[in-house]
């Protein structure tokens, strides 16, 4: 399907400032390599890439299972995009982050079947930095591969590695820093009230595991109704010392992991109070080890199921509670400068050709979207 109808297209004007400010660039000869959440917002991203030249033939995605909507796959599809069959995969008494090394493993050895020689560029976008850590070394040495990054986690993954092709950092942008993470964690707290609802449980003293900008955020929002303690590992942003978190943790009636990595290992465990709810804001299921927690029930592919023990409710398997199968996590008006930051970086790779290592996104592209997002902002605030 070389062509995408009208019909399937939706204009977005943050996005459509990207193609104004870039307005001479067009893709030819492209294939796009992408990891991302199978939603609808990013099916938008997608669909101005093609409207850029890069042809649906040429696009090939991987999904993670927990923020995989079922009713977008058939959408996807229907752009002629090649969609792994691992987007759904799901084993939860394994850790999803090994069981994701080994899909996009698999992943990228299927691309790499192709003939891949009609290519001048190969552009990789990542959440995570997984893909684009394996792209490294499995496109070793290939001058047209350039990546762009969107989360936090992928892109300290990605500095560690030192990557020898380009990656524009979208992850730690100031825009996507400043203007993201209020609406991400607005997302998180109204789908953990929806939660105690359903439960018929209510939370008066809280933990939050990781003082950065998702855990800060969602800190200021849960302080106007619960009494809120933040711990990080990084002393300097902490408010709690490490023996203060010993005692804390007794007496939360809830443990919010927003670190981006391991925040509470399995020792831990016995040391909170019975019935404790265990959620996550972060990507992945690893904040709390939450694969050592579903070992203990029948196996089960549903990444958003509730698990229960004697000590712990772990909330929608140990994954962002944003994320529930739904096609969308964030609402669109927000969502959209995210899709806009990564559009510019995805376009900037072709002005980095030849440089190596991660460079940041174009200062200016960032401030007509910031003015733009706040223009928007304020007109529906107005109306």
């Amino acid at each position: 399907m070389e062509n995408v109808s009208k019909s399937q297209q939706k204009n977005l004007p943050l996005l459509d400032s990207v193609l104004d400010y870039y307005s001479n660039i067009r893709f030819q000869l492209t294939a796009l390599i992408v990891c991302h959440h199978i939603l609808e917002s990013n099916l938008f991203l997608i669909d101005y890439l093609i409207r850029l030249g890069i042809k649906p033939k040429d696009i090939f995605v991987i999904g993670k299972s927990y923020s995989t909507s079922p009713q977008m796959i058939k959408h996807y599809l229907a752009y002629g995009i090649t969609l792994h069959r691992n987007s759904l995969a799901f084993d939860s008494h394994m850790s999803f982050d090994e069981q994701f090394k080994t899909s996009i493993r698999d992943f990228l050895r299927e691309i790499q079947k192709r003939d891949l020689s009609k290519y001048e560029k190969i552009i990789v976008l990542d959440d995570g930095g997984e893909l684009l850590a394996q792209v490294h070394d499995a496109f070793q040495g290939d001058s047209r591969i350039a990546g762009v990054e969107q989360t936090a986690s992928g892109y300290h993954k990605l500095r560690l590695l030192s990557p020898l092709f380009p990656v524009i950092n979208v992850a730690t942008s100031w825009a996507k820093l400043e203007y993201e993470s209020p609406f991400i964690a607005e997302s998180f707290v109204k789908e953990l009230y929806k939660r105690l609802n359903q439960m018929d449980k209510k939370i008066e003293t809280v933990l939050i595991l990781g003082n950065g900008m998702i855990g800060s955020n969602i800190a200021s929002i849960l302080k106007g109704d619960c009494r809120v303690f933040v711990y990080d590992s990084h002393i300097e942003r902490s408010e709690l010392s490490k023996e203060e978190l010993n005692n804390i943790l007794p007496v939360c009636d809830a443990i919010i992991g927003c670190s981006g990595q391991i925040s509470m290992i399995e020792p831990y465990y016995s040391k909170v109070k019975k019935g404790v709810i265990f959620a996550s804001a972060s990507s992945s299921d690893r904040e709390f080890e939450s694969y050592k927690i579903r070992r203990s029930h029948e196996k089960t592919s549903n990444p958003h199921k509730d698990f229960y023990t004697d000590h712990i409710i772990l909330l929608n398997a140990g994954f962002p509670l944003n994320f529930d199968g739904d096609k969308l996590s964030v609402s669109l008006d927000k969502i959209q400068l995210t899709l806009a930051l990564m559009l510019a970086g995805a376009i900037q790779t072709v002005c980095a050709s030849g440089r190596k290592g991660i460079l940041e996104l174009d200062v200016n592209v960032q401030n007509v979207l910031i003015r733009k997002f706040n223009e928007i902002i304020s007109a529906r605030s107005y109306t």
